[in-house]
C-alpha cells in the first residue's frame, strides 16, 4: 500500500511540473505576445523651413505582425541639387531586419516602409527591439556624406519567425 501512495506521489508531483512549467520549444527565450498598434502615430514633427535638407515629419504604423511593421513615412524635401540623393530608412535597434532604405523626392510626400525581420543566426526564432530609429541619409554623387535627419522612438517589441 505504502508503495502505491508513493507512486502516486510522484506521478502527482510530475503532472504539477508538467502544467506548471509547460516545454517551450525555445526556452529560455522571451515569449513574443501579438500586438498590432495599427494606427498609431509614433510622432509628428512640423516643417522646418530654415532646414535646407528633407526632414521626416511623421510615421505612422499601418499594419504590425509578428515578424513585420507596415509604416506610412510623410517627409517633406524643400529642394535638390544637382548630384546630390537622399534616402529615407527605418529599422529596429537589432541586427535582425531587412533592409527598408528609401530613395525620396522633392515635395511633401507619403510612402509605405515595410520593417521585416530577417534573423541571421540558424535555429533562432525571435529577436528583441527597444527603439525604432528614423533617418535620412545624403549622398553626393553616389558618395555617402552623412546623416542630415534622426529621430529615435522608443518601441519595444519581441520579434517572431513567422510559423514559431
Amino acid at each position: 500500500m505504502k508503495a502505491l501512495v508513493g507512486i502516486l506521489s510522484i506521478t502527482c508531483v510530475a503532472l504539477v511540473i508538467l502544467l506548471v512549467f509547460k516545454p517551450h520549444e525555445n526556452f529560455g527565450e522571451p515569449e513574443a505576445p501579438e500586438i498590432d498598434r495599427s494606427g498609431i502615430t509614433l510622432f509628428y514633427n512640423e516643417i522646418d523651413e530654415a532646414l535646407n535638407y528633407p526632414q521626416i515629419l511623421s510615421a505612422k504604423i499601418i499594419s504590425e505582425s509578428s515578424d513585420k511593421i507596415i509604416f506610412n513615412i510623410t517627409y517633406y524635401y524643400p529642394e535638390q541639387t544637382e548630384g546630390e540623393t537622399y534616402n529615407l530608412s527605418v529599422h529596429p535597434d537589432t541586427g535582425d531586419w531587412a533592409y527598408s532604405g528609401n530613395e525620396i523626392f522633392i515635395g511633401s510626400r507619403t510612402i509605405p516602409i515595410t520593417v521585416s525581420l530577417r534573423i541571421k543566426e540558424a535555429g533562432r526564432t525571435l529577436s528583441e527591439s527597444t527603439v525604432m530609429y528614423f533617418y535620412v541619409n545624403h549622398y553626393r554623387d553616389n558618395k555617402y556624406i552623412g546623416k542630415v535627419f534622426d529621430q529615435v522612438v522608443p518601441f519595444e517589441k519581441i520579434w517572431k519567425k513567422k510559423g514559431y
